[in-house]
């Protein structure tokens, strides 16, 4: 039996998530969140970091996020 999961639908994704689909390492991901080339929800301290999905979508289709 085969899985399919589509990350993009939901509203954010988890920094792993957004690694996967991009093809990209977690500390680039994470470099591109704190440069602001990807948004991410508002967050502190140990609070997981969540990626709005609409920014990879941008991001995915050529423009910057």
């Amino acid at each position: 039996m085969k899985y399919e999961i589509d990350l993009l639908s939901r509203p954010t994704i988890s920094i792993n998530e957004c690694a996967m689909i991009l093809g990209l390492s977690y500390q680039t991901i994470r470099r591109r969140c704190r440069s602001g080339e990807i948004k991410t929800l508002p967050h502190s301290g140990n609070q997981k970091i969540m990626i709005l999905s609409e920014t990879i979508k941008k991001y995915l289709n050529g423009g910057q996020a």
